[in-house]
């Protein structure tokens, strides 16, 4: 809601939850299969703030435009997990690494 923009994105996510083994660190991984995203996201232009990233808000419905901060549990993980996830326009399917948020 409130994207004025010319980019029609479509396609399908997946949001699967994940326990590392090694720490028992709670998490997602995004399964993404989207068209229509910005061709000028690239590795080297794509590398602050939310520029290209892919990443869940706070909130309780997407109809609406605003949004909270990025979703995850600041008590167990003090950085933000989600500024390193990046999409690719040329990348047709992305699977990512676990994103540990410390949420179940």
């Amino acid at each position: 809601p409130g994207y004025a923009g010319e980019l029609e994105v479509q396609g399908r996510a997946e949001i699967k939850q994940v326990t590392r083994a090694r720490d028992g660190g709670t998490g997602q991984v995004l399964v993404l299969m989207l068209e229509g995203l910005d061709s000028a996201c690239v590795a080297a232009a794509s590398t602050s703030g939310d520029t290209c990233g892919i990443h869940v808000h706070e909130g309780a419905s997407c109809a609406s435009a605003k949004l909270g901060d990025h979703f995850w549990d600041q008590a167990l993980v003090p950085e933000d997990p989600w500024q390193s996830v990046r999409y690719h326009p040329h990348i047709p399917v992305l699977m990512t690494a676990p994103v540990v948020t410390g949420l179940a």
